[in-house]
């Protein structure tokens, strides 16, 4: 096993945690938040039921190589969180925790995302060379975004988002 990382985000959202939770729970909106230079797509036709035990296929595409992506909803509780882990993909393990809480100012949203990256012993190396960590937080954090996808998802929450968002990359222990 090699060494795994954590990212971690809070960010306040000037809305209603319904509202807040209902974007980020519809599977659909992840096109709309991944940064276009990854030529995200979701597979599965139709809509997507969230659910605790739901499956998710995704491609994209990571310096011209086109990989495929599947997750499975673990925990899904209205309004208040839900994790999604991933079946196939880049990663060797991917656990993301997306928590949402009423506050006074709107809803603080809070997402921790546990990784190991492939390639063992370089892992370390391209975990500090390569975007990977810019784009394993795309859900909530603008860096590595073109102009136009962080400008489509500043117009639905009515945030100013700053040019890099603060966060938490640490190691962990398995």
């Amino acid at each position: 096993m090699g060494r795994r990382f954590k990212l971690e985000q809070i960010q306040i959202i000037p809305k209603p945690r319904s509202e807040v939770f209902a974007f980020f729970a519809d599977a659909r909106n992840l096109e709309r938040l991944t940064p276009d230079f990854l030529g995200f797509q979701i597979l599965i036709p139709g809509p997507i039921e969230m659910k605790a035990g739901a499956i998710i296929d995704y491609s994209l595409r990571l310096y011209g190589v086109s990989l495929n992506w599947r997750t499975r909803i673990e925990a899904f509780e209205p309004e208040s969180r839900f994790v999604d882990t991933q079946l196939k993909g880049l990663y060797r393990h991917w656990y993301h925790l997306h928590e949402f809480e009423e506050v006074e100012q709107g809803t603080r949203m809070r997402d921790v995302v546990d990784y190991e990256l492939p390639f063992g012993p370089w892992a370390p190396w391209l975990e500090r060379c390569s975007c990977v960590v810019r784009w394993s937080g795309f859900s909530v954090t603008d860096a590595g975004q073109s102009p136009r996808s962080s400008a489509r998802r500043r117009a639905q929450f009515s945030v100013k988002f700053p040019a890099r968002q603060r966060f938490i990359l640490s190691p962990t222990t398995p």
